[in-house]
């Protein structure tokens, strides 16, 4: 009976989602399915076991135990005759899985997809994958679901023992609740943001070893182990669990945003985390099905860069602390100018990339304004692009400081105008550079040069920082403000003349004469 039920729920499954059903019929053999279940009895065996002989022994005269009924309310010695307080065993047997569940469940899962699509990639079968009917968010989603399905078998497993021991030890089912759907929410986006780790290595399929696979599952592991997870859980317990003492003493949170104390109202503060972690899941998962669908397609799009910098800058400003210190003025132009320059080295376009649009500029008639296409366009260099992103987090900090701390904003707002202008300047002339660059070292040797050319002004605005004026780092920036204008001018007029002379270059190279062979001088031969 068992066995038909399995069987139907299968060719549902296929009708639903065909790549889901291979991964799980592939994985939830008999021998696996006997495994996981074998496993999931040991360790619950031995969990029970271990709290087993936690319990204190009934013959015992003056004993000293967490689970028997003391003497007073203060006191660890039991009361003779010993009576085993049942509640509290199986309520410390409920918390012990639920700080357990969260890394036996999500890291496996990281680990599983992770390493099952970088071997994909390695293997390079995904365009086999591509050439099926199905849709890329339904591979995306057969991957997500089969691949880790031995783990989601072993979870089912567990939560009878989970829910039995919750409810023997008076756990309130909204907590369960809540942990359930946060733990859901949780898992998906780490599972989803492993995919996409691995979906992005398929422009460097050639580099590939046939370690790969198992260097990347390992990894992506060990990130869910040392960052996901416990970020995850300190988000909880700051601002879900806290005051319900169920995996920890009740305690006052004191975690605020935006000077809204998150734990005032427990249904805002569920739709606050669950509403970012949806937002940060869906935008990864769109990201994962476009990689899915194309290898060359832009993660993230220059659309969504502008969402990714707003929401980043928000949820960072609104942790700091409303009482502003010196260190926390100076900590937003720190990350944020590590941010923006990694974002402006990473968006850097190929050389032949960047040729094959100036090409299209060229000789497109029906081409789009250039701004626009700076602004929006996939294949163009994304100098603007950084340019409003630099611009959007400048305007967000600024704003912030002037309702904080008023008296800082002349100076926060000229750093921000100098980390802006330096980040645009340093992409523009590198991809300028970069068409120059026929060779890496000659690429390298022109970067150093590039950073030795925009380092100096940061230099100095950082070391008038303490100052009570700001006329000096006003003129630097307004000084650098012309010189990114200049470079940014001098730029767009390099890459046109680049994309016109391509062209010219491969319309005067020679064709090769075709080999056209006629019916009738063949039979004349």
């Amino acid at each position: 009976m068992i066995g038909g039920i399995w069987a139907e729920g299968l060719n549902r499954l296929g009708d639903w989602n065909p790549q889901a059903f291979r991964e799980i019929k592939g994985r939830l053999t008999p021998r696996n399915l006997a495994l996981v279940m074998g496993a999931s009895v040991l360790l619950q065996g031995l969990l029970l076991l271990a709290f087993a002989l936690m319990l204190p022994d009934p013959e015992g005269v003056r004993v000293f135990n967490t689970y028997c009924i003391p003497e007073s309310p203060n006191s660890l010695l039991c009361r003779v005759p010993i009576q085993i307080r049942w509640d509290v065993w199986w309520r410390q047997i409920a918390v012990t899985l639920s700080w357990l569940l969260p890394y036996a469940i999500a890291v496996p899962t990281v680990a599983l997809t992770a390493g099952n699509l970088a071997q994909e990639v390695q293997r390079g079968t995904l365009n086999v994958l591509r050439l099926s009917p199905q849709r890329p968010w339904a591979l995306l989603q057969g991957k997500l679901w089969g691949v880790p399905s031995p783990i989601w078998l072993g979870a089912l497993t567990v939560l009878p023992l989970y829910l039995w021991a919750a409810r023997q030890g008076g756990i309130p089912l909204s907590f369960l609740l809540s942990y359930g759907i946060t733990w859901g929410l949780a898992t998906g986006v780490l599972n989803t943001a492993a995919a996409l780790f691995s979906l992005n290595l398929e422009n460097q399929a050639d580099k590939l070893q046939p370690q790969t696979s198992t260097g990347v599952a390992i990894g992506a592991a060990a990130l869910a182990w040392t960052i996901g997870v416990p970020l995850v859980s300190f988000l909880g317990l700051a601002i879900l669990w806290s005051d319900n003492g169920v995996l920890t003493p009740p305690w006052e949170s004191q975690l605020t945003w935006f000077g809204w104390a998150l734990t005032q109202d427990p249904w805002l503060g569920h739709l606050w985390v669950w509403g970012w972690l949806g937002g940060w899941g869906r935008s990864l998962h769109q990201a994962a099905t476009a990689r899915m669908a194309s290898p060359l397609a832009p993660v993230p799009t220059k659309r969504g860069s502008y969402f990714l910098t707003a929401g980043l800058t928000l949820l960072l400003l609104g942790f700091l602390p409303t009482e502003l210190q010196g260190a926390f003025l100076q900590f937003p132009f720190w990350l944020g100018g590590m941010v923006l320059f990694c974002t402006a080295t990473g968006c850097l376009q190929k050389r032949q990339t960047l040729l094959d649009w100036l090409r299209y500029r060229h000789l497109s008639a029906d081409r789009q304004p250039l701004w626009r296409d700076l602004l929006v366009g996939e294949r163009s260099p994304w100098v603007l692009c950084i340019a409003l992103n630099a611009f959007l987090f400048g305007s967000l900090w600024s704003l912030w400081v002037a309702v904080q701390e008023p008296s800082a904003l002349a100076t926060v707002s000229i750093a921000s105008l100098s980390l802006g202008t330096s980040a645009i300047a340093w992409n523009a002339l590198m991809q300028t550079l970069r068409l120059w660059a026929r060779r890496p070292r000659q690429e390298a040797q022109m970067s150093v040069i590039g950073l030795l050319i925009l380092v100096l002004p940061n230099l100095v605005v950082l070391g008038t920082w303490p100052l009570r004026t700001v006329v000096w780092p006003l003129w630097l920036a307004l000084g650098q403000t012309f010189l990114v204008a200049g470079i940014l001018s001098l730029s767009i007029r390099i890459w046109e003349k680049q994309g016109a002379s391509e062209w010219q270059r491969l319309a005067a190279r020679p064709q090769e004469p075709l080999l056209v062979t006629l019916s009738g001088e063949h039979h004349a031969g």
